[in-house]
C-alpha cells in the first residue's frame, strides 16, 4: 500500500503511533479511569456563590462561529440564549424570554432565558460560537477559566475545559 504524499506516517507521540495506554500520565492518577473532581464543581467552595454548572455546547447548525451571521440560519436561531431548567428559573423569578445576567468572578454575559425541561436542574447552557456583537452584553468566554488539566498536556490535547465552570444567574 502506498503512503499518501510520501510523508512519514507518524503522530507527535513518543512512539509515533496512536497510544491507547500512556505510561507517562500515571503520575496524575490516570493509569485507569477514575473520577477526579473538576476544578469547579457543585461540591466546591465556589458553588456557595455560583451554584450552577455552565455548559457551552456546540451548535447544531454551525461549526463553532462559522455561519453565525447567515440570515437564513438566524431565522431559526436568532441570538444566544441561556437554557435553564424551570426548577432553577422559578426561585430566580426568571421566565422564558427574560434578559438574564450570567456571571461569576471572571465576568458576565447578558442573554435571553430559554426555559427547558431538557437540561438538568443545577446546570445551564449557552451554545458556543456566537460573535461578540450578537450578545446583549459581554461574551460567553468571559465566564470560562484558562486552567489546563495537567493530564491533557501529556496526551497532547491541552484545551480549555468548558464543562467545569460555575455561574449564577439573575434577571436583568
Amino acid at each position: 500500500m502506498a503512503k499518501p504524499l510520501d510523508r512519514p506516517q507518524q503522530l507527535a507521540t513518543p512512539t509515533g503511533r496512536i497510544e491507547f495506554y500512556v505510561e507517562r500520565i500515571k503520575q496524575f492518577g490516570q493509569e485507569l479511569p477514575i473520577y477526579i473532581e473538576p476544578l469547579e464543581s457543585a461540591r466546591s467552595e465556589k458553588a456557595k456563590s455560583y451554584p450552577l454548572s455552565l455548559l457551552s455546547t456546540h451548535p447544531s447548525n454551525r461549526v463553532h462561529s462559522t455561519l453565525a451571521n447567515i440570515p437564513s440560519l438566524l431565522k431559526s436561531d436568532p441570538e444566544p440564549t441561556l437554557e435553564i431548567n424551570p426548577v432553577d428559573a422559578k426561585p430566580r423569578d426568571i421566565s422564558g424570554g427574560d434578559v438574564v445576567r450570567v456571571f461569576n468572578g471572571r465576568g458576565q454575559v447578558k442573554v435571553r432565558a430559554k426555559l427547558s425541561q431538557g437540561i438538568k436542574p443545577g446546570v445551564v447552557n449557552i451554545i458556543e460560537g456566537w460573535w461578540p456583537e450578537q450578545y446583549i452584553e459581554g461574551h460567553l468566554n468571559q465566564l470560562t477559566h484558562d486552567e489546563i488539566n495537567p493530564v491533557q498536556q501529556h496526551i497532547l490535547q491541552a484545551n480549555a475545559a468548558f464543562y467545569d465552570v460555575l455561574v449564577e444567574v439573575e434577571k436583568g
